[in-house]
């Protein structure tokens, strides 16, 4: 694994991993535009798309985007602060899309085991009601009490496997440019919300124009 890292005068955060052992790590420091463009010249990762080629992507992961990115991205032509933008979130899209299909492979598992006429095992159980809490199939209170057996944990698999599954890689590119500005917004500048997350329970990022509306007596 290497990791690219910035500090807060950088242009973007990464984690970067390259191959097992996921133990290995490198830190790489991108001090500017420049130097973020030659980093990733250097993956392979810049210039023009060869549509005729299956596309690759490295496997980086955005740990943070500094705040003087909103400066710094003024000074790129349109053009390329969408392609720094875009360079560093398909790789993001592409490890969570993976993610959710590893998750998906455990349900389907467990479904196909139940099916088989088997009993799923207490870690099995445990990590069904992990994802069905995660994506609010049942509530926390509900999960413990998931059988081994019976209707109501297959339906709980049912429903997560009609849940759990990818976003397509455009579509969610799309959704962050448009909610983060390409990275420039406050919400990605402030807390990594790439798309627009916000929260009604004040412990997090409020839009600015609501807050307002609302200190109005």
């Amino acid at each position: 694994m290497r990791c690219a890292i910035s500090l807060a005068a950088t242009l973007v955060a990464l984690l970067v991993a390259v191959a097992p052992p996921l133990q290995a790590q490198e830190v790489v420091v991108l001090a500017g535009v420049d130097e973020t463009i030659a980093w990733l010249e250097s993956e392979g990762w810049w210039g023009e798309v060869n549509h005729d080629d299956q596309l690759t992507a490295p496997n980086a992961l955005i740990t943070g985007i500094p705040e003087t990115w909103r400066a710094r991205s003024a000074t790129l032509t349109v053009a390329d602060k969408k392609e720094v933008f875009y360079r560093f979130m398909l790789p993001l899209i592409l490890h969570a899309n993976d993610l959710v299909l590893r998750r998906r492979a455990d349900v389907q598992r467990a479904a196909d085991k139940l099916a088989a006429g088997g009993r799923l095992d207490e870690l099995e159980l445990e990590t069904i009601g992990e994802f069905a809490v995660l994506l609010r199939v049942v509530s926390v209170d509900a999960a413990p009490g998931l059988a081994a057996e019976g209707p109501d944990t297959e339906a709980v698999i049912a429903e997560l496997l009609h849940k759990l599954d990818i976003i397509p890689a455009g579509l969610a590119l799309g959704q962050a440019a448009y909610e983060s500005g390409y990275g420039t917004s406050r919400f990605a500048s402030e807390g990594n919300a790439l798309f627009g997350q916000w929260t009604f329970g004040g412990k997090g990022l409020k839009p600015e124009q609501r807050i307002a509306f609302r200190s109005k007596p």
